[in-house]
């Protein structure tokens, strides 16, 4: 419609803006924001070369920061990989620069992207993690997405804030922070008088749904914290439903962790990113 298109040619000028700020005019375009084989941006799996200080901490913190303005707003598909430079905003080194102009040159090649919306007026959600994936602290890393219209309107990507002790556990975690942001939407709908029912979220972890679903504790499930499992109490009260899908249609897996090409395009496809 009018507005989606608006919204679009806004972006794509602020985008244009950003590429020609930081001389990647004549770039050439990368076809995804981060490569799927990048061990670490830490201080961990980096060659020396990479691993030394870049010198200009005020440009680079402006790069991560415009990039960081399009991901929030409209470009969900950046999302994983800015996040993931924005922890390092301190003391970013040569390996950090160079990631970052990377997705400044996807962004160049997709600059008229933007989330177009359908009529389809159902909200639901993907959650999903990467257990232990930061290789310095080994926490694991939450990923969201929520869908209305055929279209993204509210996602996240981030570190989880303690270190979970194995993958269930991560994606227990990811659940109830999904399933917080459910809870929000759904008040939020109600305010507009578009009350909704359940609000389905897909994980691909049948350990974590059966958690959900499955008060007893085991050894294995104990030591996770309890702020988590108001999860179980809202999915009893009908507010959120879980239902598992395999991990090749996890649309939030793009939010977790840099994906091969055909993967990448699949899931931005899926989150309306066009």
């Amino acid at each position: 419609n009018k507005a989606t298109g608006e919204v679009k040619i806004s972006q794509k000028r602020y985008a244009l803006d950003l590429v020609q700020k930081f001389g990647l005019v004549d770039a050439k375009p990368d076809v995804i924001p981060m490569q799927p084989n990048l061990a670490s941006l830490g201080a961990t799996g980096i060659s020396e070369e990479e691993e030394k200080p870049f010198e200009d901490v005020t440009r680079y913190r402006a790069l991560v920061g415009g990039l960081m303005y399009l991901a929030v707003c409209t470009r969900p598909d950046i999302a994983q990989a800015v996040y993931r430079l924005a922890r390092y905003m301190s003391k970013p080194m040569v390996v950090h620069w160079e990631a970052a102009k990377k997705v400044l040159r996807y962004v160049k090649g997709t600059a008229e992207y933007g989330i177009t919306y359908g009529r389809n007026k159902e909200l639901f959600g993907y959650a999903d993690s990467d257990w232990a994936s930061d290789r310095d602290s080994r926490r694991s890393t939450t990923g969201y997405v929520f869908m209305l219209n055929q279209g993204a309107v509210s996602w996240k990507s981030r570190l989880q804030p303690t270190t979970a002790a194995s993958s269930v556990e991560a994606e227990y975690m990811s659940a109830a922070s999904a399933t917080r942001e459910a809870m929000w939407l759904r008040t939020l709908m109600a305010d507009f008088d578009l009350g909704i029912g359940a609000v389905r979220i897909w994980d691909d972890s049948q350990g974590a749904i059966g958690l959900i679903r499955n008060p007893i504790m085991s050894d294995r499930s104990k030591h996770i914290d309890v702020m988590h499992h108001f999860v179980r109490e809202k999915e009893q009260h009908g507010h959120v439903s879980f239902k598992y899908c395999p991990t090749d249609s996890m649309v939030a897996d793009m939010l977790t962790k840099p994906l091969p090409v055909a993967q990448f395009v699949k899931f931005r496809l899926s989150m309306g990113v066009r």
